[in-house]
C-alpha cells in the first residue's frame, strides 16, 4: 500500500481530491485522470473499483452516495481510495 485518498463531488468544481496520505501519493493531474472511477454515478456506488495506472500502481476506490435533503442536489457523493 502506497497511500490513502478521500475525494468528493463539489457542485461547482466537480470531482475534487480533498486529501491524501502521504500528501504526495497522488498528484492532482493523476487524480483528474482517475476521477471518473473515484466519483461515479449512484448506481455504481457501494462497489469496489480497481484501476491500474503508471504501470506498477493500482487505485482501489470505494465510492459512496448519501441521500439527504440537506445536501445540494440531495446527495453527497464521495470516495475513499487505496493506492
Amino acid at each position: 500500500m502506497f497511500g490513502l485518498t478521500y475525494s468528493e463531488f463539489d457542485n461547482i468544481f466537480g470531482p475534487q481530491l480533498r486529501t491524501c496520505y502521504p500528501l504526495d501519493v497522488m498528484s492532482s493531474t493523476t487524480f483528474e485522470s482517475l476521477s471518473d472511477y473515484a466519483i461515479v454515478a449512484q448506481h455504481l456506488c457501494g462497489q469496489f473499483m480497481v484501476i491500474k495506472y503508471d504501470d506498477d500502481r493500482q487505485f482501489l476506490s470505494y465510492p459512496m452516495a448519501l441521500n439527504n435533503a440537506k445536501y445540494h442536489r440531495n446527495t453527497l457523493l464521495f470516495s475513499c481510495g487505496v493506492i
